[in-house]
């Protein structure tokens, strides 16, 4: 009888041990700031995170720029898009880690498409104005 204590207390931590091991680790939160171009992203922005290509939590922003995800407990490193677009901003997951981080996604077009898209105008309008004065040449010979 003087070991049934002993037992007992020890069945009891053995029991509470693979009850702690089934616990889900804590998530992970990140919070901050999203912007477009230098600007506040508006409201209805998808902020998402992909871990491998997976999106794995997405957010729309209810108010401008202002953020907040929980993410469940993962592995890996966790990417952050603004609108499916790569922010190149990447964190390691952290089980009950609080982090701030400021999300910017610059989509200026280079100089080059608007170069592009002039001379394909300009190369359109040399052509009708050259067809129809050929046209005209062609009307005039033909009265005489």
């Amino acid at each position: 009888m003087k070991f049934f204590p002993i037992f007992i207390l020890t069945l009891i931590c053995f029991t509470s041990l693979v009850y702690a091991a089934d616990m889900p680790g804590l998530p992970m939160v990140i919070q901050g700031q999203a912007t477009i171009n230098e600007k506040l992203a508006p409201a209805g922005t998808l902020i998402s995170v992909k871990i491998d290509e997976e999106v794995i939590k997405e957010y729309t922003l209810t108010q401008e720029g202002d953020y907040i995800l929980t993410i469940s407990p993962s592995q890996g490193t966790l990417e952050l898009y603004i609108n499916n677009l790569f922010t190149n901003k990447t964190i390691e997951f952290e089980s009950g880690k609080i982090e701030k981080i400021d999300l910017n996604l610059e989509t200026k077009k280079d100089s080059w498409f608007y170069w592009l898209v002039g001379i394909i105008v300009t190369l359109i309008l040399f052509f009708v104005f050259f067809l129809k004065r050929k046209k005209s040449k062609h009307f005039k010979k033909k009265k005489h």
